[in-house]
């Protein structure tokens, strides 16, 4: 490990070397395979944002330095973090100064990436106690004012392990909104000095497909395993039935409204053009 840290430092520039230490140091710690991850989903360069390239993994030090550099935003830094086996799943709160006045949480059938990322596919799930615990305690102890996702991994039969806290409204808000539990209303009232009531129970037959989210899963299924990845990976013969086959019963599209078509219409313009972009760079 020594000679392998000592020649991955030795490649970069002086200024980088006690960060990139760091990183060796970090990954070490937590023990390989290790997940390298963006620190900022939206990086600003001070002209345009950075593209997400998402999280990537090493196996070992010698694979790091590569995944290290490929998610540095700039002058920051991506996040090392231990891989934790089981299922990616959140919890979903609003805050008034750590005190949480509405809940929801939902089951993704399926991730946008299929190592982990938002969902493409997701259902309102029943409030897990096992989640909801230590949510509650970790909110309360910041005092945390406002919209918050504590996302865990979770294998089932271990204590949950949380990966990470979402300051802010999610990727599948739409979900916890058509269930019954509004949040960005209850957020105004909360911001304009209103004591939110109980919130009542929200339903759980609820699904939402993200149908564009699926054509990227399909895309990235269809570009192949990421390097380093350990965990299981759909094949595209699973991904084509994914994307074309049948859905969940009741499940509704989640951008497409009969009475406002624009949002879908403008989803699919700019993914196109997303697609073309990285067409033109390959």
């Amino acid at each position: 490990m020594r000679e392998v840290r000592d020649t991955i430092v030795g490649l970069l520039r002086e200024p980088d070397q006690a960060m990139c230490a760091e990183c060796v140091a970090a990954a070490a710690e937590v023990g390989y395979p290790c997940v390298v991850k963006p620190r900022f989903s939206n990086a600003w360069n001070g002209t345009a944002f950075l593209p997400d390239h998402g999280p990537c993994y090493a196996g070992d030090a010698r694979e790091l330095e590569a995944a290290v550099q490929s998610r540095r935003q700039g002058d920051v830094w991506p996040l090392i973090q231990g891989f934790v086996e089981g299922r990616g799943k959140g919890v979903f709160a609003l805050c008034e100064r750590g005190r949480v006045v509405a809940w929801f949480a939902h089951e993704r059938l399926r991730d946008v990436r299929p190592t982990g990322s938002g969902s493409s596919l997701r259902r309102a799930a029943p409030l897990d106690p096992r989640l909801r615990a230590p949510a509650e305690r970790l909110l309360c102890e910041m005092r945390w004012h406002g919209p918050a996702m504590v996302e865990f991994r979770d294998d089932g039969s271990e204590e949950p392990c949380v990966i990470e806290v979402n300051g802010r409204f999610w990727g599948s808000l739409q979900l916890a909104i058509d269930a019954g539990v509004d949040f960005p209303r209850l957020w105004l009232a909360v911001l304009a000095g209103e004591r939110p009531g109980a919130i009542p129970g929200y339903r759980e037959d609820v699904v939402l497909r993200w149908l564009w989210g699926d054509v990227k899963r399909f895309l990235y299924i269809v570009a192949g395993r990421p390097a380093g990845y350990p965990g299981p990976y759909p094949t595209i013969a699973q991904g084509l039935r994914e994307l074309l086959g049948a859905q969940p019963p009741g499940t509704r599209l989640e951008a497409w409204d009969p009475h406002d078509r624009w949002p879908a219409l403008g989803e699919w313009v700019q993914g196109l053009r997303e697609l073309v972009a990285r067409a033109g760079k390959a």
